[in-house]
């Protein structure tokens, strides 16, 4: 009776109830689990007992809680576990109360809290952990020595940064670590020293470690809190390059444009440098890259003061291009499938009804939409000498934003820059009648052909 059943018999046990009624498999089967953990439990003490009998491994003493250890240094591996739960969780408070009642404290506990003070904010904190730590004699490893320059970085002291980074080489832990590597670069990012950033970067290089897309996006932040788009686009990976790093990119044509570093023809002339060479790397913009062209586009740190009263002045310093430029640049992105969100959304209805006065092209297509039609049904009825004839197909370029043109029959042959012009004598009104049913039944992209 002590013993469970063979787990074939089991298995087949299982196999003739599974058919009956629903409360009998349930508690049949919270009997199985029962055996088979009184199983697991006997199995491990048999086993514990004949390794004690042959002298193999000296018994543990079991800790049944933290006020028994004493002279041992208990298992923290479960108050690790809660301490970097709770600093996930933004629980400073919590966790450091739970390393406060652990008597015998070692590295990894150590590291724990410190990564939660880098989550929570809590960088003086965290930088006091560190001196304590040291203080107490405990040896700090990698992790730890990663947290230090983590939060040293966050608080821009890259000379301090660098000075632990020294140190660590003198010691022999940690320089050869790729998150040491990372943190040390984003130190210098955070700092807006690129020329640091490119140096630790090289140096690394040299030694043979494994470069991987982080340390690259640590040198393109460098870049970008320096505001110098220019070097953004020479310190881009040879391979491996992601929205991430295009994004960065656009963030230093942002602060580039804020800090009035540069003119509003080259902020424009370099963004459209970024969104040709990432569609030529084949990169697919995301949400995130979206509000980082427009924030470049119009020059502002924020797109909320587009939408308040700070931000209404400034927009009638905007340009006729900027405006039209970061309108392109969303409706592109719907082409794309790439929509934008609520924030982008709001901010181009914002830039629709404020320029409206100046740009008669967009008050026809805010006066359209209001009037219930779709842009592209409005155009056909005002343009309809714009459409394409039977047989020609058009789509918009991502990276260029013009549109361009080619035939049915012979795409390869035929793929022009210019409209094709329709042939004289054709009806539209069958035609415009066609583009209304469409746009009833449900169709947004109204198609002549």
């Amino acid at each position: 009776s002590h013993f469970p059943l063979p787990l074939e018999e089991m298995r087949a046990i299982h196999g003739m109830v599974s058919c009956q009624r629903r409360p009998l498999l349930i508690s049949f089967r919270r009997c199985l689990w029962h055996l088979d953990s009184q199983f697991r439990t006997l199995s491990s003490n048999t086993l514990r007992l004949n390794r004690e009998k042959l002298n193999l491994v000296p018994e543990k003493p079991r800790l049944d809680s933290i006020q028994q250890a004493t002279s041992i240094e208990p298992d923290n591996a479960r108050f690790t576990s809660r301490i970097d739960h709770l600093g996930r969780g933004g629980k400073w408070t919590e966790a450091e109360g739970i390393f406060r009642q652990v008597p015998v404290k070692n590295t990894v506990l150590y590291t724990a809290l410190m990564s939660a003070a880098l989550r929570c904010n809590r960088f003086d904190e965290g930088l006091l952990l560190f001196s304590e730590m040291q203080s107490a004699g405990i040896p700090p490893n990698a992790a730890t020595y990663s947290c230090a320059l983590s939060l040293l970085g966050r608080q821009k002291r890259y000379a301090e940064a660098l000075g632990l980074w020294q140190h660590m080489g003198t010691a022999g832990v940690g320089q050869d670590n790729e998150a040491c590597l990372t943190a040390l670069l984003d130190a210098a990012a955070l700092a807006g020293d690129a020329e640091a950033a490119e140096q630790h970067l090289n140096e690394a290089r040299n030694k043979g470690m494994h470069l991987n897309a982080t340390h690259f996006g640590c040198l393109l932040k460098a870049c970008r809190e320096a505001g110098d788009p220019e070097k953004a686009l020479r310190m881009l990976p040879a391979a491996d390059r992601n929205v991430v790093h295009y994004t960065l990119c656009l963030g230093a044509c942002t602060r580039a444009a804020i800090a009035g570093k540069m003119s509003q023809e080259q902020i424009l002339d370099y963004v459209q440098t970024i969104v040709e060479t990432m569609s030529r790397d084949g990169v697919r913009h995301d949400k995130y890259f979206l509000e980082e062209q427009v924030r470049a586009l119009l020059g502002v740190p924020d797109l909320k003061a587009v939408l308040d009263g700070t931000g209404t002045e400034k927009l009638k310093l905007y340009s006729t291009v900027q405006v039209e430029a970061a309108l392109q640049a969303l409706q592109n992105s719907r082409l794309l499938r790439i929509y934008p969100t609520g924030l982008l959304r709001a901010v181009e209805k914002r830039l629709l009804e404020l320029s409206s006065g100046a740009h008669p092209d967009l008050r026809r297509r805010t006066t359209s939409q209001r009037d219930g039609c779709s842009p592209e049904l409005s155009d056909c009825k005002q343009h309809a000498s714009e459409q394409l004839p039977p047989g020609w197909s058009s789509a918009m370029d991502p990276a260029s934003g013009r549109p361009y043109f080619w035939q049915l029959a012979d795409p390869a042959n035929s793929t022009t820059w210019h409209r094709p012009a329709w042939a004289s004598g054709e009806n539209w009104d069958s035609r415009l009648a066609e583009g209304r049913r469409r746009e009833t039944s449900g169709i947004v992209q109204w198609s002549p052909s």
